[in-house]
């Protein structure tokens, strides 16, 4: 049996930064909405203590807020494990590279090449705003990792999972959008991996990352835009198109017509597609819990965590 000191362990980094959201306008961001007394962020930091394969963690957001409500939660024991918070940047993507360069010691811009070590390192990553994270999920994200083929891992979870956190017996539930591949709806949740410097084109990651949400379409046409600048294939052109065909259908209640066109959308496809516009080897991992793919990301959706985290908790841990 494999001790714990056996794990490969990973330094971790909570995005608890951001602007105001509307519906929390009295707060520095959303991720300092309470649920059960304790703010968002501490309860993903609480999930990242707990788990097994992570080492240390960075708290990326307003850093005096932050130390302030982790010095006033007197459950959340943060002795476990070193933390650090680290105040935020222009945006997610410096935050993220930013507790990235701190979690190496003496770090010099330009050390990487010629360090091959640091070309490899990797770091998680994680949004601050979905409470029901739980450390196992953490950890069987990160151990389905494979670092040896890929350089980048997006957490996606599917919807047989989700499924459990719908409205049923009259009791308000979550239903979320999912992005259709072949292989199945999947939901992309909170959950990344990443060797930094291995990803030529950082800044591609954070306009996808701020245009992901293909609802709108003037988010599909800067997305378009971005997309033509790699010379991408006229069949990663049509699978995404039969992607956000499928998400339109199936919004319009066109149920039938939106199973035929997602199985015209193999997976291997859209992350060859990925690969080029961020300059790296990408790939999908799947997790079978639940809790990094609800956050709090509406005005109604933290009463619903609120009355339900107990139940929530339980459910994706039976």
């Amino acid at each position: 049996m494999r001790s714990n000191n056996d794990l490969k362990k990973y330094d971790g980094a909570i995005m608890a930064g951001g602007p105001v959201a509307p519906f929390a306008r009295n707060l520095p961001n959303k991720t300092f909405i309470k649920i059960r007394g304790r703010c968002l962020f501490a309860h993903v930091l609480n999930a990242l203590l707990g788990a097994e394969r992570i080492r240390r963690v960075y708290v990326v957001g307003p850093q005096e807020a932050i130390q302030k409500e982790l010095a006033a939660d007197a459950g959340l024991n943060i002795s476990r494990k070193p933390v650090t918070v680290i105040p935020e940047s222009r945006n997610l993507i410096d935050n993220m590279f930013n507790a990235f360069t701190a979690s190496i010691e003496g770090y010099h811009p330009g050390e990487e090449l010629n360090n091959a070590a640091l070309l490899e390192k990797p770091i998680f990553g994680v949004a601050g705003d979905c409470p029901l994270l739980l450390p196992e999920e953490v950890d069987q994200f990160l151990e389905r990792c494979d670092l040896s083929r890929y350089d980048y891992f997006l957490g996606m979870t599917p919807e047989e999972t989700l499924k459990q956190f719908y409205t049923r017996h009259g009791h308000r539930g979550i239903k979320l959008i999912y992005t259709p591949f072949a292989e199945g709806l999947l939901r992309v949740n909170n959950l990344h991996l990443a060797k930094p410097f291995r990803i030529a084109h950082r800044n591609e990651f954070h306009e996808m990352y701020r245009l992901r949400h293909l609802r709108r379409i003037w988010n599909i046409v800067k997305l378009g835009y971005g997309l033509s600048k790699r010379g991408l294939t006229g069949e990663e052109w049509r699978v995404w198109g039969t992607m956000f065909m499928a998400i339109k259908a199936r919004r319009m209640g066109f149920e039938r017509l939106a199973e035929s066109l997602r199985l015209q959308a193999p997976m291997n496809t859209v992350t060859g597609a990925v690969d080029k516009i961020l300059g790296t080897r990408s790939t999908v991992v799947l997790t079978t819990y639940g809790g990094a793919a609800l956050d709090v990301d509406r005005p109604s959706n933290a009463p619903l965590f609120e009355s339900h985290f107990d139940e929530w908790v339980r459910m994706q841990k039976n």
